[in-house]
């Protein structure tokens, strides 16, 4: 099916559904160049609450050089396999094609298990053939797609006040207790 508002297909075999919306607000973060992701054998365990983040700036506001910068927040399904040994869910990699992976890709045979077996074999995870679940994800994502046009740009019209004085960022996400345009000692 085409979504009505966005003209884009909700559904693709090979991804799978997908949610489109126009005129998205980013979501706002300190920033400094340095992230936390999930990677294999690192830190690719996350507990049964969802949802698991896979990827996320490392800054907070008292990071020395770290600004406020927008992000485009996605959500997704991953799939996880239960990991009795630690009581924990761990993220499995697929094979999703070519044949460098295993004689199973998933865009060839569009069957997940067999596909987890193969990646799991290729990046040396361990995997019990069919334990596999699809696991709540969210990641934060650079924006430098999708993004509006330079006269929309805030800041570019009204200057500070596009931000500040106004609803547009939610202050208290970002640490806040307020505007610090408004209010001094705010964002201590």
């Amino acid at each position: 099916m085409i979504d009505p508002e966005t003209e884009r297909p909700d559904y693709d075999k090979m991804k799978g559904s997908f949610v489109w919306k126009k005129n998205v607000r980013p979501e706002l973060r300190y920033f400094d160049g340095k992230w936390r992701k999930a990677l294999i054998g690192v830190n690719d365990t996350f507990p049964a609450t969802a949802p698991a983040v896979l990827a996320e700036p490392a800054a907070d506001r008292f990071t020395p050089g770290a600004k406020i910068y927008p992000f485009k927040k996605m959500i997704g399904d991953q799939a996880a396999a239960y990991d009795a040994g630690t009581d924990t869910w761990k993220f499995i990699v697929p094979h999703l094609f070519g044949l460098k992976g295993g004689p199973n890709p998933y865009w060839v045979a569009y069957d997940w298990d067999l596909a987890l077996q193969d990646g799991a074999l290729y990046t040396e995870q361990v995997y019990t053939p069919g334990t596999y679940v699809f696991a709540e994800t969210e990641m934060l994502l650079s924006v430098n797609h999708e993004v509006a046009p330079a006269e929309q740009a805030l800041g570019r019209n009204n200057g500070c006040e596009d931000c500040h004085f106004s609803d547009v960022i939610d202050w208290q996400a970002l640490g806040c207790t307020g505007d610090p345009a408004q209010q001094v000692g705010s964002c201590p």
